[in-house]
This record gives structure tokens, sequence and C-alpha cells, in this order.
């Protein structure tokens, strides 16, 4: 899916959050609205075709669950987001129940609300029409998730965890476990190339759970260590997995 074509529309009454939230996705190449409350936003949705709108759930005016029963009523096509703060989680679980594809609980971290974005973009049914490209484009977009499993993909997709690792190895030639590796090593290839950003960090980024993961995971698929990729630069020919 190309992402960076995503529009999206983020509505709250607090100015520093809209501002934070806005920036936060013009960084990774989104177009980007915002709202100041609950109605502009309804207005908003009603003039332009918005991929996804990101409603806080406390808004004067409408409330981000009232924004989203209309949208639903008004059978306007974009996918929701709900920005939660402490206190309200059970409203927004049900407006999960609604239809809202996910919810945060402010304060949220960016690399949070950046992976709930790309994970509702990836799953976003009218850009694909290939079952097999829905999934290896869920994979991509949420393969940096270290909690990410075989069977988080199989629910997702109401499928069982063989029809995931047969979906994938018909597509990609491998499983799982090999194609989430795959994504993984050569986002850590690209920060070794790009920077000299600590292995610790680098393992964070890209899914591992500490560098000695990332260590033993990128010593059996490029017969280095990262520290020797790093030193030597990139070969001509890279690995396969």
């Amino acid at each position: 899916m190309e992402q960076h074509k995503a529009h999206i529309l983020v509505a709250d009454d607090e100015p520093g959050v809209r501002t934070m939230v806005r920036e936060m996705l013009e960084q990774e190449g989104w177009r980007v609205d915002t709202a100041p409350d609950g109605r502009v936003a309804l207005e908003c949705l009603e003039r332009e075709a918005y991929t996804l709108a990101i409603l806080d759930l406390k808004m004067p005016g409408l409330t981000g669950t009232e924004v989203l029963f209309e949208i639903q009523k008004r059978e306007i096509r974009t996918d929701v987001l709900i920005l939660t703060g402490y206190g309200t989680i059970q409203t927004a679980v049900q407006a999960i129940k609604m239809g809202a594809k996910d919810f945060l609980c402010k304060p949220f971290a960016r690399n949070d609300l950046i992976r709930s974005v790309q994970l509702i973009l990836a799953q976003h049914a009218p850009v694909f029409s290939d079952f097999s490209e829905r999934l290896e484009a869920f994979l991509e977009a949420s393969a940096f998730d270290p909690d990410l499993g075989l069977e988080d993909m199989a629910r997702q997709f109401g499928i069982s965890s063989r029809q995931v690792t047969n979906v994938l190895k018909a597509r990609t030639g491998m499983p799982f476990k090999k194609r989430l590796t795959f994504y993984r090593i050569e986002e850590a290839k690209r920060l070794l190339r790009s920077g000299q950003a600590p292995l610790y960090e680098i393992a964070k980024q890209c899914g591992f759970r500490d560098y000695r993961q990332l260590t033993a995971a990128f010593q059996k698929v490029e017969g280095v260590s990262p520290k020797e990729f790093r030193r030597i630069g990139p070969r001509e020919t890279d690995s396969e997995i």
C-alpha cells in the first residue's frame, strides 16, 4: 500500500495534541488535516474523503464516539482511531465494538501512534484486491512489533496459523517467522548503513527484544555480526534468508 498517499483527519480539542499528532504523521509523509471538535470533524468528513479519522474520545459538540456513530449512520467511508485518556478506556473499548479500528491511551509514544496508523492503513480493504497481498502488507507494516506472532496474524485475518504460513510461502517462498526476520534484518541493515545508532537502539526499532537477539539473527542471515557489517559496509550482494 502506498501509505504516503493516505489522507488523515485529526480531531482533538487540545491544540497542543492536535499539533503534536499532525507533525508526527506529516513526518511519515501523510497528508493531515485537523479539527478542534467533533462537529467540525464531522463537517470535514462530509466534505473530504479521508482514509483515517483520529478522534479524541472527549470533545465538545460531539464526542469521538458520537462522531463514529454519525460516520456509520451516514455511511462515510473512513477508518477510525480513538484517542482516550485514563479513566475512559472502557468507553474506548466500546468504540472498538462499534467499529473503530484501534485506540491509544494518552499520553502515547510516537512509535505507538505510527505503528497503529500503519496497521490500520495496511488493512484498508479497498486498496487490496488480493488476499495474499493484504496479508503480506500487514506483516510488513507490523514487523517491528516485538510481540507480533503467528497467532496474531491468524486472528487478524480470521484464518488458521497453517493458512497464514501457506499463503506467505506461496507468495514469498518464506514461512511467517522467516519473512518476519527478513523485514527486521533489512531494516537493521538500513539503520547500520545510515548512521551510528547503538545496537540496542537498532534492535528496539527493528522489533528485537535486545541487541543479543539482533546479533544472533543478523549473524545467521548475513554471516557477520552487525558490528562487522557496519565496519566493512554492505556487500555487493545481500544474503537471502
